[in-house]
Parts: C-alpha cells; structure tokens; sequence
C-alpha cells in the first residue's frame, strides 16, 4: 500500500498559509509531521485529524448579557 505524503509546498497551499509558518510549526511540533532523511513530510489523514481537533461540537450556547433596547444606545455614544 503507497501512502501519499504532503510537501510543505503542497500543506501550505491547502492550508493557506506561508511555508515559513508550517516550518516554524513542525519546529515546535505543533503540526504532525513526518521527517524522512531530512524531508519533512505530512499524512493527509493526520492533518486532517489535526485540523478537526480545532472544531469541537458546540454545546448549548451559553447565556449573553441581556439585550438593551436599540434606543438605550445614545447612553452608550455620550
């Protein structure tokens, strides 16, 4: 089975980000990454595990401060 890896060219162009960036990344090991004889390389299935990890199910939404009347404003801009 062939497992196709990502350059840090081909990640940052699908992360929209600089190259720089995923190099300062994998340097501080905050982005999974593979070093194969000096190469770094990327697991498409474990960035994208990577980038879910950000997502988490949204609980019910926490309640907000009152809403004031839209009139009550003009205290706000004096």
């Amino acid at each position: 089975m062939y497992l196709q890896m990502l350059t840090v060219k081909e990640l940052s162009a699908w992360l929209n980000i600089k190259s720089s960036t995923l190099y300062l990344w994998v340097s501080k090991n905050k982005i999974p990454c593979r070093r194969i004889h000096g190469l770094v390389r990327f697991e498409p299935e474990a960035i994208q595990a990577w980038i879910d990890s950000f997502t988490s199910p949204s609980p019910e939404k926490p309640p907000g401060a009152p809403r004031q009347n839209p009139e009550d404003v003009d205290h706000l801009i004096a």
